[in-house]
């Protein structure tokens, strides 16, 4: 057995049709398609104070693209989400996607991966806004570095770094500006706040 053949093997093996990548992904498509096809009406809505559940841990899948012979963290065509919540990207970056086969968006290599400059921007952006979160919440001594985020402690770490962030941020009206501040806003006013 060569290293070459054994690349092959494995290969086959991910694209097969009827392999268990292929299995797995046509099972996950059906729960996407499912949950996609829900009755958003009935989901109940979320109330002021209420826990929010830890988000699911993915360690994601290779992706294969057309006309490429190499791995992916992400399906072809990916566009990383713009315009989302803080929140939503935080867990995103620590915890992935199930639903789409995607670990989490912090090893997602933006040179291999991402193919437009407005998604090597969102990144970085992302990554800056991240940054500034973990930053907050090591200085306080709540968590040593960003590899201390994990399920059971993500919620906790963000609440406390945003809160915090919003105080900097906006010293006048902290508690006016919501949770749902974007990503973008966010790297905006931070952008800002630093060159003052």
């Amino acid at each position: 057995m060569t290293l070459n053949s054994i690349r092959s093997m494995m290969t086959d093996m991910l694209i097969a049709q009827d392999g268990p990548i292929a299995q797995l992904s046509r099972g996950m498509t059906a729960i996407a398609n499912r949950l996609d096809s829900m009755d958003v009406r009935q989901v109940q809505p979320v109330v002021e104070g209420s826990i929010r559940p830890p988000p699911i841990m993915t360690s994601g899948r290779v992706h294969f693209w057309p006309d490429d012979d190499r791995m992916h963290h992400v399906p072809y065509g990916f566009k990383w989400p713009n315009g989302k919540s803080t929140v939503l990207l935080w867990n995103l970056w620590f915890f992935g996607e199930a639903v789409k086969g995607i670990g989490p968006y912090k090893f997602i290599p933006p040179n291999d991966d991402l193919c437009t400059k407005q998604c090597k921007t969102d990144r970085s952006r992302t990554a800056k806004v991240i940054s500034t979160l973990v930053s907050i919440a090591v200085n306080d001594g709540r968590i040593g570095s960003q590899r201390d985020v994990h399920v059971n402690n993500s919620i906790d770490v963000f609440d406390f770094s945003f809160a915090e962030l919003m105080r900097r941020l906006y010293p006048d009206t902290p508690e006016k500006r919501g949770i749902d501040l974007t990503v973008c806003s966010m790297y905006e006013r931070i952008r800002k706040a630093v060159d003052r």
